[in-house]
């Protein structure tokens, strides 16, 4: 996995590593945060930052993926995983319940 490696040597190369997350982990959370931006815009959701929000929702799908692979654990996960979306947190992708705000966009 990339991500492995870029971190064992981001220490010795702290250039690779930012370039990593630039190209990465950011561009991805920015690209969501445009997606997101007109949903704000019209009011199908409210979210005070938009970029904010983005990364977060990205580490939520990837924690149960991600992480047990990142750091080899035997409880690997299987092809077929259900996601026990009850479990969710509820208020980052949640209708407007009161007046608009203006959105907070700081995607890169």
């Amino acid at each position: 996995m990339a991500t492995r490696t870029v971190i064992a040597m981001g220490e010795r190369m702290p250039e690779v590593a930012a370039e990593f997350y630039q190209q990465g982990p950011r561009q991805c959370a920015g690209r969501l945060a445009q997606h997101l931006a007109p949903q704000v815009e019209a009011g199908v959701l409210a979210i005070d930052d938009i970029y904010l929000a983005a990364a977060q929702f990205l580490d939520l799908t990837q924690s149960t993926l991600k992480l047990p692979i990142l750091f080899g654990s035997p409880e690997r996960p299987r092809t077929s995983r259900s996601m026990p979306w009850s479990s969710l947190p509820s208020t980052s992708f949640s209708p407007p319940t009161g007046p608009r705000r203006p959105a907070r966009s700081d995607a890169a």
